[in-house]
């Protein structure tokens, strides 16, 4: 992709994939600068535009709104913490496609 010749790139989703060793702000940080050193993602963030979304992976497969994936094990107790942390890292670490995206109207 970094070879590529590309106007931009639509990244639908899965950016952080769930990890269940990951519950703190702290985890996620340190998974997105991880992810941020790979040379081929550096390479490709240089040279295009990215627009990206998340999807229900980037903090647990199938989870919605308040709910937990529904598994059939134990509710994870910190879910809503684990789901706050994620959101926090992501909006820390992707600034330029967060933040600075024009609304559609």
């Amino acid at each position: 992709m970094a070879q590529g010749d590309f106007d931009f790139v639509f990244h639908l989703g899965d950016y952080i994939y769930e990890k269940k060793t990951s519950e703190t702000l702290a985890d996620f940080c340190i998974y997105m600068l991880f992810i941020k050193l790979h040379q081929t993602y550096r390479l490709s963030m240089q040279r295009f535009p990215f627009i990206v979304t998340m999807d229900d992976h980037e903090v647990e497969n199938d989870w919605a709104n308040g709910i937990s994936q529904p598994d059939g094990e134990e509710s994870n107790q910190n879910f809503l913490a684990v789901r706050a942390a994620t959101f926090q890292a992501y909006y820390e670490h992707l600034p330029n496609f967060l933040r600075n995206a024009v609304p559609v109207q």
